[in-house]
């Protein structure tokens, strides 16, 4: 895959009205580069704790990763992301043995609001965590709900190597490459057959099982064989009993590759619940929403995808994109694809969204450019080029209206309605 540029961030983004934080890449200090995947897993479970304290901001892990293996100013640092506290902190494990420091910055005076040392074993790792949420709420004077301590007692595991496993399993499936996938899927396999009640790792199974078939690494673009179905859907079944906002999120997209929307928009809105921090949950809502036929009601969640996660991947520019053109606001869509395709050159849905809005706009040149850069991505996977036909039937709106614009915008730009004795 081709290495995608983050969307460059905003400088001086307006606090939130309330506490907001944004948790930095925890160092490894083991001594053992090896051991990297077990600190960032750490830092990701503390924003996922954290984004479940009631009335804190926290930032996504996307752009508080963007920090990591960098020198960083804890106030430049919070004026880019838009917070008033950083917390840092490092990881150092040796063996069993597990040591936690971390630091809560107050950016406004550069001052340490609370720093402290947590000592266990890998059996504790998750009391551990719990300690430092619990630590950061009451130097904030916030109050940790009845619920939220309900969700802090029911452990994702309590078996220690399967919780490693996952996290060795969940680091391969960040780097998002067709390897990686094949290793992301040994280890979380290792962690269900060590655990068999992970429903974290089951849902992970399905999330990796299914991006590798969106990606086109099974047989082509969106292809989906029998076998992959069963497999995605057994994992679901699984993870259905322990339910994370990983499990929501793979249930969404399940349910949006198949038209249920109202079961995927259930299920994004759950995993938003289970895991405020996760801007992806928002973006796929956004995402569902236009295809749904309801782009105003999809603007909200995109800029709030945007906001939690201030260096957001281009694929957000991508579902701005599409709810601006479900709109009819062609310029703003242009605008929005244009980036998203810069970014990532490998943004086949983008490009071809962008030459139909090029259509609608006159733009002839530039259609047939977009055009001829999705169907270029199109013939690495071994794919013919599209047809305004295969488009209408296949784009996922569930409304004609919006299947007739990328149609009527497809053919403005030069694509053939149809391509004759040949079938996609």
């Amino acid at each position: 895959m081709v290495a995608m540029q983050d969307a460059p961030v905003e400088p001086g983004l307006a606090l939130p009205d309330k506490p907001s934080i944004a948790v930095l890449p925890f160092v490894n200090m083991s001594g053992d580069s090896g051991q990297g995947y077990f600190a960032d897993g750490i830092t990701d479970d503390l924003i996922t704790d954290l984004s479940q304290v009631s009335g804190l901001f926290v930032i996504s892990r996307n752009s508080a990763f963007a920090y990591k293996d960098k020198v960083a100013d804890p106030r430049q640092v919070a004026k880019e992301l838009g917070v008033r506290y950083v917390l840092e902190g490092s990881v150092q494990r040796a063996g069993d043995a597990l040591r936690i420091n971390a630091q809560l910055i107050d950016a406004a005076s550069g001052g340490h609001v609370w720093a402290d040392r947590y000592d266990g074993s890998l059996s504790d790792v998750f009391k551990l965590q719990d300690k430092v949420t619990s630590s950061i709420a009451d130097a904030l004077a916030l109050r940790l709900t009845a619920e939220h301590l309900q969700i802090m007692s029911q452990k994702e595991t309590k078996v220690p190597a399967a919780y490693d496993a996952f996290l060795r399993g969940w680091d391969h499936y960040r780097r998002a490459t067709k390897d990686d996938y094949a290793k992301a899927i040994q280890y979380l396999e290792q962690a269900t057959a060590l655990d068999p009640e992970y429903g974290r790792a089951y849902a992970a199974l399905a999330l990796v099982h299914e991006t590798t078939a969106t990606s086109g690494w099974h047989r082509g673009e969106g292809d989906f064989t029998t076998d992959t179905t069963i497999t995605i859907d057994r994992y679901l079944r699984v993870a259905e009993r322990y339910p994370t906002s990983t499990y929501y999120q793979a249930e969404g997209l399940s349910a949006t590759d198949i038209g249920l929307y109202r079961d995927a928009a259930d299920a994004f809105a759950k995993a938003i619940a289970l895991d405020p921090s996760d801007s992806w949950s928002y973006a796929l809502m956004a995402r569902l929403l236009t295809l749904w036929g309801r782009p105003t009601e999809a603007m909200p969640y995109i800029q709030t995808a945007m906001r939690v996660d201030p260096r957001y991947p281009p694929v957000y520019l991508s579902f701005l994109g599409l709810a601006q053109f479900n709109l009819g606001q062609y310029e703003q869509a242009a605008n929005s694809l244009a980036k998203a395709t810069s970014l990532n050159r490998e943004d086949a849905a983008g490009f071809l969204l962008l030459g139909a809005t090029y259509g609608h706009l006159g733009r002839k040149a530039e259609a047939r450019t977009a055009v001829a850069a999705f169907d270029a991505l199109m013939h690495q996977r071994g794919l013919p080029p599209i047809t305004a036909t295969y488009a209408w039937g296949t784009w996922g709106f569930k409304k004609r209206e919006d299947r007739d614009r990328l149609y009527d915008g497809l053919i403005l730009a030069g694509v053939p309605e149809r391509i004759p004795s040949k079938s996609r």
